[in-house]
C-alpha cells in the first residue's frame, strides 16, 4: 500500500539524530512491503537523496530562514512554546494541508500516517475529510502535552484524535491523556518504536577507542544516559544519586550523551556533589557514532519524570537501542517503560524522582558483573523478539489494513 507519512520533524539525513526513530519506522514500513512517502516541512540541510524511500518537503513561509518549527527545536526546555511558534504555525498548517492534499491525489495514497497529534494529526484529519483517504495518528508524547496547553489546542487535538481511524502510541499513558482531554477515540493500539537490531548490538570493539579517549580502565563500570538535557529526562535525579556511589566506588564513571537547556544546571549539581572527575557530558552525538557510546556503557539509566508542566518521557527510543546493545537498564516505572523493561529480569524499574531507588538499583548492577551480563542478555533478547524494524513494521501494517477496511465498510 502507498502510505503518506506526515511529520514536522525528521532526520536531515540517515545518520542524523533528530527523530531517528522515524527513519527506522519508515524502513519497517518498507520491509513490510509498503511504499512510504514522507511529507515534512522544509529545513536547511535536508538531504532527500540519502533516504531509501521518498522524502518530500514543503515550504511554508518566506524568507527561508524562518523555517524553524519542528526538528526538535520548537519546545524550549522540553515544555515551553516560544512566541514565534504561535505566529508561524498557521502557515505550516495551511501549506501542509495543500501539500498533503496534492500528494494524496497525485500518488493515489491508500492511507495517511500522521505523527504528532498537533499539527500533523489535524492536517491529516482535514485532508482525510476532503479526500476520503483514511488516516491514523501516532502520539510520541510531547504532542499530548501541547494539546493541553490551552483551550484552542485542546479542541483541535480532540478533533484530530476523533477523526483518526486508529490512534497509536508507544505508551498507554499518552492514549489515556488524550481521552482525559475529552476525545472519544474510535480505536487505539500501543506499538513501540522500532530499533535496528542488526545495527544496534553488543560490540565492545566499537568502543575501544572511546574508552581510551576518556581514560577509562578495564575495571571501570560505566553508567550511560542518553537524551536531551531537559527536565522530563530526569537527569537531575540521576546526578543526585551518583554522589554517594562515586564517593564509595572510584571505578564508577557516568557518561551523559545529549545537549539541552538544562546543561548549566546539571553541571552545577555535578560540581556540588564533587563528581566532576567521574562525570562526562559528551554532548550531541551523531547516529554514526552513537553505537560506540552504547557499547561503552555497562549499565543504561533512563530516570524519566513527569515535568513541571506534566510532559513525560515514557519508553524513549534510546532505552530500546541500549537494550538492543545488550545493556541492563534502570528506568522509571512508567507504563511504556514497563512494556519493555521487566523488573528484575533485564533491569530495574524505579519510582520517578526517587534518588534512593535509583542509587539502590544502580548499586546492584555496579556490584555484580554476573547480574549485568544476565540482564544484558535478556535486554537483547527482548529487543530482537519484540522491537525489531520488521516486527514493528508488521504491527503497523496490520493497523493500516484495519483502518482501510473500516473505511471501506463505512
Amino acid at each position: 500500500m502507498k502510505i503518506a507519512v506526515l511529520s514536522h520533524t525528521f532526520p536531515k539525513s540517515k545518520n542524523e539524530s533528530t527523530a531517528a526513530f522515524l527513519y527506522a519506522l519508515m524502513l519497517g514500513f518498507k520491509h513490510a512491503g509498503n511504499h512510504p512517502i514522507v511529507v515534512i516541512p522544509y529545513i536547511k540541510g535536508l538531504k532527500h537523496a540519502s533516504f531509501p524511500y521518498r522524502v518530500i518537503s514543503y515550504k511554508y513561509i518566506w524568507p527561508s530562514f524562518l523555517h524553524n518549527l519542528g526538528y526538535s527545536s520548537t519546545l524550549k526546555r522540553g515544555f515551553q512554546l516560544p512566541i514565534r511558534a504561535y505566529i508561524i504555525a498557521p502557515f505550516l498548517f495551511i501549506f501542509g494541508i495543500f501539500k498533503l492534499l496534492s500528494i494524496c491525489k497525485s500518488e493515489k495514497i491508500d492511507i495517511i500516517s500522521a505523527h504528532w497529534l498537533l499539527p500533523n494529526g489535524l492536517i491529516a484529519a482535514i485532508v482525510s475529510k476532503l479526500t476520503g483517504v483514511p488516516y491514523v495518528v501516532t502520539l510520541p508524547g510531547s504532542d499530548v502535552y501541547v494539546a493541553g496547553m490551552n483551550i484552542l489546542f485542546k479542541k483541535l487535538a480532540i478533533f484530530a484524535a476523533e477523526q483518526a481511524s486508529i490512534v497509536i502510541a508507544d505508551s498507554p499513558t499518552f492514549i489515556r491523556k488524550v481521552e482525559q482531554l475529552g476525545a472519544n477515540i474510535k480505536r487505539s493500539e500501543v506499538i513501540p518504536y522500532p530499533v535496528d537490531v542488526m545495527k544496534y548490538k553488543s560490540d565492545h570493539s566499537a568502543s575501544a577507542n572511546l574508552r581510551k579517549h576518556f581514560g577509562f580502565y578495564k575495571q571501570d563500570v560505566v553508567i550511560l544516559a542518553v537524551g536531551r538535557l531537559v527536565e522530563k529526562k530526569g537527569f537531575k535525579y540521576l546526578l543526585e544519586s551518583m554522589g554517594e556511589i562515586i564517593k564509595t566506588y572510584a571505578n564508577v564513571k557516568l557518561v551523559i550523551v545529549g545537549e539541552g537547556d538544562l546543561k548549566e544546571e546539571l553541571l552545577a549539581i555535578v560540581k556540588k556533589r564533587k563528581i566532576d572527575k567521574s562525570t562526562i557530558f559528551a554532548g550531541s552525538i551523531g547516529r554514526d557514532k552513537i553505537l560506540s557510546y552504547y557499547n561503552l556503557g555497562d549499565i543504561f539509566v533512563m530516570p524519566s519524570i513527569s515535568d513541571a508542566a506534566g510532559n513525560i518521557d515514557d519508553q524513549p527510543v534510546a532505552l530500546l537501542e541500549a537494550m538492543a546493545c545488550g545493556l541492563p537498564v534502570v528506568a522509571t516505572n512508567f507504563p511504556g517503560n514497563s512494556m519493555t523493561v521487566a523488573d528484575k529480569v533485564n533491569g530495574f524499574l524505579v519510582p520517578q524522582k526517587n534518588v534512593n531507588a535509583i542509587k539502590s538499583a544502580l548499586l546492584k548492577l555496579v556490584l555484580s558483573n554476573k547480574l549485568r551480563k544476565q540482564m544484558g542478555l535478556k535486554s537483547r533478547k527482548i529487543a530482537v523478539e519484540k522491537l525489531s524494524i520488521d516486527k514493528i513494521g508488521e504491527a503497523y501494517a496490520l493497523v493500516f489494513e484495519k483502518a482501510i477496511s473500516s473505511k471501506r465498510i463505512k
